[in-house]
């Protein structure tokens, strides 16, 4: 089995995952079981990042270079790779943010703003983690 081929697998094995987790965190953002929904989005963040670049190593190994899809499709995930961004350094950041308790004016402010980043990243990580299970279909 190639690296993409682990890659691409990988990758739909998390967006199944991650829209599990995802679920998990907001209830328990809801249900204010804060400790348990800052385990989970950490291990959002991190499952997050471990795909990409292992998504974007596919592009560095020699020989693992995938081939560029047709016009239509290549639009398609780069507006699904763009809109991916937004969650995936926003909670980056929140992240960072609370693990620095407002030692910072932006920490301050990006702590300030949790619930509302939230209630905004949560559809948006869900659409891509949708979008990632449709592009396994699709281009696999």
């Amino acid at each position: 089995m190639t690296f993409t081929q682990l890659s691409v697998n990988f990758g739909l094995l998390w967006s199944i995952l991650a829209i599990g987790l995802l679920l998990l965190a907001w209830r328990d953002a809801v249900n204010s079981r804060t400790q348990r929904h800052r385990i989970i989005m950490i291990l959002m963040v991190v499952g997050s990042w471990t795909f990409v670049i292992s998504y974007l190593l596919r592009y560095l190994i020699p020989g693992e270079m995938p081939q560029l899809p047709d016009p239509l499709m290549l639009t398609w995930l780069i507006i699904h790779g763009s809109i991916a961004l937004i969650p995936l350094v926003g909670s980056t950041l929140m992240l960072w943010a609370r693990f620095h308790k407002g030692e910072s004016p932006l920490a301050r402010r990006i702590n300030q703003k949790h619930r509302r980043m939230g209630r905004i990243f949560i559809p948006l990580w869900l659409f891509t983690h949708v979008g990632g299970i449709a592009n396994y279909g699709l281009l696999y």
